[in-house]
């Protein structure tokens, strides 16, 4: 404790162990873990920046969409971090260079939060062995790391029940072929829902490819309310013949402006509770890639402004 106590420079020690303590660890090259500190002034309720944290994204243009939720959850993972006491940094870097490694080499970074949706399908190579790791969202193909992201299925049945609740009842789900991939949670609860509950108004899924195949799919199932992933497919539904698009109502997934209906994702709460799971993972001294990576999910919220239709 005694020495524990002098390499903190504490008071209760006196100025001349202390020196004396210090100048030993100094000879010997020892160095308390930047991590430890960080939790030590956390658990005695003061904030020092001792800790490091690095925001690790790749410098892959993303969508609209995806900007905007990256930006909400960094910063509620920076907030977070900083409250609890740690120095939280962005570092961003082209894929498949050894610059991540450099920077967190030469910035003494121990933890680590990966925004997966700007390394999608790659493998990324750290010395994970010396960090603690957390990703946000599932993109990452390797390694698997414990992550956190949103209950994308969840947010879907939520959207479609209170949908029902509000009388909609043919009510259709629109995806971009781009964003398939990433969609398939929210499709699988979508088609779950139309199996026990569709009925005859039971309206398939569109794969977005062009603006002839929305048309037609208006033509023919005649939705009351649609499904989107954003607010972007909006534009497309305006381009309809007004008396196709009159009555239909969309709905984002991913509702980031003031107006509109749908699920508003859970962007900052995401960073904060990447923060929490690093902590937990520092707190067990758990460093590198987890042989059974848990998946920590969070629903988004329904709001509902009335408006008229598209």
């Amino acid at each position: 404790m005694t020495v524990s106590l002098a390499l903190r420079n504490h008071p209760r020690i006196s100025r001349s162990m202390r020196l004396r303590i210090q100048s030993i660890a100094k000879d010997v090259g020892y160095e308390t873990s930047l991590v430890t500190r960080s939790l030590s002034q956390y658990h005695s309720n003061r904030v020092r920046f001792y800790g490091r944290i690095a925001w690790i994204a790749s410098c892959t243009e993303l969508g609209l969409q995806e900007r905007a939720g990256a930006s909400e959850m960094f910063a509620g993972a920076r907030a977070h971090a900083k409250k609890l006491g740690f120095n939280f940094r962005s570092l961003r870097s082209e894929v498949g260079t050894t610059a991540v490694t450099e920077k967190i080499q030469d910035w003494n970074v121990e933890a680590v939060i990966i925004y997966s949706s700007s390394f999608s399908k790659v493998k990324l190579d750290l010395p994970w062995d010396r960090l603690f790791a957390i990703s946000i969202g599932t993109q990452l193909l390797q390694p698997k790391l414990h992550l956190v992201g949103e209950h994308a299925y969840q947010s879907m049945l939520a959207c479609l029940r209170e949908l029902r609740a509000l009388n909609f009842h043919r009510i259709g789900f629109v995806l971009d072929k781009k964003s398939e991939s990433r969609s398939r949670d929210y499709l699988a609860a979508y088609l779950s829902e139309q199996f026990y509950f569709g009925g005859p108004s039971k309206i398939p899924p569109l794969i977005f490819e062009r603006f002839e195949n929305l048309k037609s799919w208006v033509q023919r199932y005649k939705p009351t309310a649609v499904v989107v992933l954003g607010d972007e497919m909006n534009d497309y539904f305006r381009r309809l013949p007004l008396v196709l698009r009159r009555g239909i109502y969309p709905v984002s997934l991913c509702l980031t402006s003031k107006t509109g209906s749908g699920i508003q994702p859970p962007f900052r709460k995401i960073g904060r509770t990447a923060v929490e799971l690093l902590i937990q993972l520092i707190q067990h001294n758990d460093k590198g890639i987890p042989r059974q990576p848990g998946f920590h999910m969070i629903e988004g919220s329904w709001i509902w402004r009335h408006r008229r239709s598209v």
